[in-house]
């Protein structure tokens, strides 16, 4: 048989309410955890998987754009803006890029 928030407030010499928030927190301890939930699966950000990159052609070779880059001392995002507003690669290559000063 349970203690009574009453009874027990008397006994221990407190006030009702934390005999009444006593025995709500022991009942609240006694009650089997709930279950967690299933935590969701976080995908990485890949472009399209299992695919090759894009092989541009310039002077009979075909390489990937980071390559051409790499080999002109060209940034390659810069290359890609260069194609993007119409350029061809052999254009997008010869051009060549500002210099920053570094002070």
């Amino acid at each position: 048989m349970s203690e009574t928030p009453t009874h027990m407030a008397a006994r221990l010499g407190v006030s009702i309410l934390a005999a009444e928030n006593y025995l709500a927190d022991k009942a609240r301890m006694e009650q089997p955890p709930m279950p967690m939930p299933p935590i969701p699966l976080k995908r990485k950000r890949t472009g399209r998987r299992g695919s090759l990159p894009k092989l541009y052609e310039c002077k009979g070779e075909k390489r990937p754009l980071h390559y051409w880059a790499k080999q002109k001392g060209i940034a390659e995002t810069t290359l890609r803006a260069r194609l993007s507003r119409g350029d061809t690669l052999e254009q997008a290559l010869s051009v060549p890029t500002r210099q920053r000063l570094h002070v």
